[in-house]
């Protein structure tokens, strides 16, 4: 739980005034690629996950533990599409580009031996 706490402050500090409650785009909106969005596109989501994952194993209940991330995703999947895709429409070439290099919720883990 204090992991999703902890990424959800990292992440809504370098949204910053670019953060909105709604799934909106604004004009004056900037495509934020620092602090955990060099990593992942969608940090707060990834950092809800890891919250309600936590409340449902604190819980000490198999139902909730996966009842909330379960509905948790279901939320995030109906958020997800449009959220890209305004996106995409605001900033372009350049978001598309971040979106192939950079994972969506959790970062690729990259092991060479």
């Amino acid at each position: 739980m204090a992991g999703g706490v902890a990424l959800l402050a990292w992440s809504h500090r370098h949204l910053g005034r670019n953060f909105h409650a709604l799934v909106a785009v604004h004009s004056e909106q900037a495509l934020v690629v620092s602090g955990p969005y060099r990593w992942v596109r969608h940090p707060m989501y990834a950092a809800f996950l890891l919250f309600d994952l936590g409340c449902g194993l604190l819980s000490a209940s198999l139902v909730l533990t996966w009842l909330f991330p379960t509905l948790l995703i279901l939320h995030i999947a109906l958020r997800l599409g449009l959220e890209e895709r305004l996106l995409t429409e605001r900033f372009g070439e350049a978001y598309w580009i971040y979106a192939q290099e950079t994972a969506r919720f959790f970062p690729h883990l990259r092991i060479t031996l």
